[in-house]
């Protein structure tokens, strides 16, 4: 009695999932993905290309795609179609509101895999897209970028991944001389033990260049950093700085760590009880050119589009006695990057 009532919970439980996930299932678009037309290839390279594309497309979630099984019990085991007129009339037999029909063909070393979207109600191909590759070994790296092509209407180009690059455009991309994006980034320095003269804050302004290969981000900085503040406490470094990064995440959010180092020129000045003059104040001024460096990371967002955004945080340490304190202190900035429109570029995360 105890294991019939709960199986009957779990039942109350989970019922309401199911019956969301029929409803969902319910609302897609149904699918008919028919087989493709091979020319300079097997029959079995394509029958292989199509059932991946079939796999890739459901896996979208944006159809309920026409099982195989299914369309060989309601069209027969040779139907054969390539033209939108006879998809339309297959896609009604099925019940499908979308009919997909194409080819895969070979040229030389290249091959060529072209598909078509039918509007089954008026058989017109409202859709199509086509996608190159030089090896049948890229086949379910194209299928999977048709895919996902298809479920959102856009070109091959534009769904570009680091999961979705052929080996082509890899080897492409590795043949440019640098993959770079160019930008500034905008925070604070929160001084550490009473370094940079005391003061409590100082503005921080750098312009950014970073060249990405794969996993690792290279950086190099120009920047200042100012505070002036009425207890008469003041500061100024500028710096140039060179760190590397790694970025374990191919896309379009990481995070990143890493560090770097490079020379920073300091002044600063502070108001202190004068010798000579009792109750007199004295300002003390430091200046120097010092060798620093860094650690920290921070997180990158939309890492593949043209303008990426970065959350930077790291700690800075300036070697050297600059008025007796040092500077050191944490380094909090805000920025973004913009990188050439390049195809492909993306692929080299």
């Amino acid at each position: 009695m105890k294991r019939i009532s709960a199986l009957l919970l779990v039942f109350f439980l989970f019922s309401p999932c199911v019956v969301l996930a029929q409803e969902k299932a319910g609302s897609q678009p149904i699918l008919l993905v028919l087989d493709i037309q091979p020319i300079g290839v097997e029959k079995i390279t394509a029958e292989v290309a199509v059932q991946l594309l079939r796999y890739e497309l459901a896996k979208t979630g944006a159809f309920r795609v026409v099982e195989k099984g299914e369309i060989e019990r309601k069209l027969g085991p040779a139907f054969g179609c390539y033209l939108p007129q006879c998809a339309s009339e297959a896609g009604k037999q099925i019940g499908a509101s979308r009919a997909l029909i194409g080819m895969l063909s070979r040229l030389g070393e290249k091959f060529f895999f072209e598909v078509q979207m039918v509007d089954v109600e008026n058989a017109r191909a409202v859709y199509s897209a086509r996608m190159t590759s030089a090896t049948i070994e890229d086949m379910e790296t194209v299928t999977k970028r048709l895919a996902m092509a298809v479920a959102q209407g856009k070109s091959p180009e534009e769904t570009i991944t680091i999961e979705t690059v052929t080996a082509k455009e890899a080897e492409e991309v590795k043949k440019r001389e640098a993959f770079h994006t160019g930008g500034f980034t905008i925070g604070f320095v929160l001084p550490t033990g009473d370094s940079y003269g005391g003061v409590d804050r100082l503005t921080r302004l750098d312009v950014v260049y970073l060249y990405d290969v794969k996993r690792l981000v290279v950086e190099s900085r120009v920047g200042w950093a100012w505070s002036s503040e009425e207890s008469g406490r003041d500061a100024f470094d500028f710096h140039i700085d060179f760190a590397g990064y790694y970025a374990p995440l191919p896309g379009d959010y990481t995070p990143y760590v890493g560090g770097g180092g490079g020379l920073y020129t300091v002044n600063v000045s502070r108001e202190v009880p004068s010798t000579d003059y009792y109750d007199g104040i004295d300002t003390r001024s430091a200046s120097d050119s010092l060798f620093g460096m860094h650690i920290g990371g921070g997180f990158m967002f939309f890492r593949t589009y043209d303008i990426r955004l970065i959350l930077d945080v790291r700690y800075d340490y300036i070697f050297g006695e600059l008025d007796g304190k040092g500077a050191q202190g944490f380094v909090m900035t805000f920025g973004l990057t913009y990188r050439p429109k390049h195809r492909a570029s993306c692929c080299i995360f």
